[in-house]
């Protein structure tokens, strides 16, 4: 298994930690849930919340979630 060095920008650590995992992607951390619709991709801003509403939680999301959040100083709120 490879090293994870975390990058501080949420999403590419959250890509990178489902690769190493080998799991798919929770649709409440993916970009794309995130991101206006009509537009392309996020315009290098990054989220302060993290919504799960209507979402069951399992333990490798939780897992890639708290790897992830332990470097990103944006996110503060879990909803």
């Amino acid at each position: 298994m490879k090293p994870y060095k975390p990058t501080g920008k949420f999403f590419n650590d959250v890509n990178t930690l489902v690769n190493l995992f080998k799991i798919q992607c929770h649709p409440a951390i993916k970009e794309s849930t995130y991101k206006p619709k009509g537009t392309g991709i996020l315009e290098d801003k990054e989220i302060n919340v993290l919504n799960f509403y209507k979402y069951r939680l399992d333990c490798n999301t939780l897992k890639v979630m708290t790897l992830s959040l332990n470097v990103q100083q944006t996110i503060q709120t879990l909803k």
